[in-house]
């Protein structure tokens, strides 16, 4: 009886696991630098199966490439949809699952931290380092990018696209609360840091992920 029982136990345990839903509401980061040069507001929504996200460039620095923009990652049609607010129009582009993606692999490091009350595991992909051709020399450029997730806050989305551009910067399965995207190269280095600053639940309209009605629609080169 006593192993029958166990064996009950584990397998609720194991349903309330799957069961656990997709966060659903809206969370606020800000990014910046060890300066302060960098000075950015990004919003994020999220539900069931889409994320928007608006960035907000306060200030920025040289070689850092931030730009105010506003991008839906729509895992239910595996496009990203870009929203030319200026140009009025949307690019979309097509998500290709790919075991091998457009994001270096990260690896589980032991380190815990704590976001906003949240436990957060954090994933590393080491030093990564790459030689560009740059004026006709070899530049070398070293990577190093660090992302916190949030072992509660559960944003689930098909493997194969885990890795694809930004997806994890925002999750891989568990929603990101933290990043540091450290960079050298051609003598000069970044340290950027993101991390959420605020967490709120709630229901969102669907029309909050709609593309402006005016604007065409084009595929990317």
């Amino acid at each position: 009886m006593k192993a029958i029982l166990t064996l009950l136990s584990f397998f609720c345990l194991a349903s309330t696991a799957f069961t656990q839903e997709n966060f659903e509401g809206v969370i606020r980061f800000h990014m910046t630098s060890k300066d302060s040069a960098v000075n950015v507001h990004i919003t994020a929504f999220f539900k069931k199966d889409k994320i928007k996200f608006a960035t907000e460039v306060l200030s920025s620095a040289p070689g850092v490439d931030a730009k105010n923009e506003t991008i839906i990652i729509n895992f239910r049609d595996s496009l990203i949809e870009r929203i030319k607010f200026e140009e009025k129009f949307v690019e979309t582009e097509k998500m290709q699952s790919d075991s091998t993606g457009d994001f270096p692999q990260l690896k589980r490091d032991s380190t815990k931290t704590e976001i906003l009350g949240y436990e957060c595991t954090l994933f590393t992909t080491g030093n990564i380092t790459k030689i560009e051709q740059k004026s006709g020399q070899n530049v070398e450029t070293n990577v190093n990018i660090r992302i916190c997730y949030a072992r509660d806050l559960y944003f689930r989305i098909q493997p194969g696209l885990r890795t694809v551009q930004m997806v994890p910067l925002f999750t891989n399965d568990h929603i990101a609360l933290g990043s540091t995207i450290q960079i050298e190269s051609d003598g000069q280095k970044y340290v950027l840091v993101t991390r959420a600053i605020s967490i709120e639940k709630k229901t969102l309209e669907w029309s909050v992920f709609e593309l402006p009605a005016n604007f065409p629609v084009r595929a990317s080169d």
